[in-house]
């Protein structure tokens, strides 16, 4: 964080997601690198600002990060599985491909000839291996969102809601953090729509231990506290 307040290591690529005035005005990116900054002058304007990141796949190691970080608010994103594991699909996350070929910087479990990410549980990684592409993306999403509901350290954001109305549930989001607009926000909201895509997935392919957990985890996640979920 230290270096973005100091005009470093900021993305300027407009195509991508992460482009920097994606989220901060233009003014304020030219000011940051119009001079060269001392870490003295910069340290000071960094306590002003709360550092946000996105993290996938790490529900299960929530409480390591706790340990870390016991201050860090946790917002945990919950959308349908239909939707999670149909988009995971189209990247190729979980595919035999992904298992063999060149992943650049993704992080696996060593050991195996096979990649095997780092949320397989010990002790499962050759039942992963021999599982088709859908049910290894169903088998993530159980793991993520399986001890969700008894968590009382995190703040349940509901997708699907977020959609239907970005800015008042965004607003809600924002109170319940104890955070405010910036000055793209409201811009940024405007900006949301659902993605129109095909998010149908092939659940007979998924074996029965885990199609069970699979089609039965959102009508769990309807039942989560109120001071949980964000309505």
């Amino acid at each position: 964080m230290l270096q973005a307040m100091c005009g470093r290591i900021l993305n300027f690529n407009s195509h991508d997601d992460s482009w920097v005035f994606h989220g901060r005005p233009r003014e304020e990116i030219e000011a940051r690198m119009a001079r060269t900054w001392r870490r003295q002058e910069a340290f000071p304007l960094m306590l002003d600002r709360r550092l946000a990141f996105k993290m996938p796949e790490m529900l299960p190691q929530l409480d390591r990060l706790k340990m870390y970080y016991p201050n860090m608010t946790s917002l945990v994103m919950l959308r349908r599985p239909e939707s999670v594991i149909s988009s995971v699909m189209k990247k190729g996350w979980y595919s035999d491909d992904q298992m063999q070929g060149i992943n650049g910087e993704f992080i696996f479990k060593t050991g195996y000839s096979k990649r095997i990410p780092p949320w397989v549980p010990d002790g499962m990684e050759e039942k992963y291996i021999a599982m088709p592409e859908v049910e290894r993306a169903a088998f993530c999403y159980i793991l993520q969102y399986e001890n969700l509901i008894s968590r009382k350290d995190c703040v349940v954001v509901d997708y699907d809601k977020m959609m239907l109305d970005p800015y008042n549930y965004f607003s809600a989001v924002c109170e319940r953090i104890g955070c405010s607009f910036g000055s793209l926000t409201n811009e940024i909201i405007q900006s949301i729509r659902e993605p129109s895509k095909d998010r149908s997935v092939e659940v007979n392919m998924i074996t029965p231990e885990y199609r069970q957990k699979y089609l039965t985890f959102m009508r769990h996640a309807e039942r989560l506290p109120s001071d949980k979920r964000l309505l």
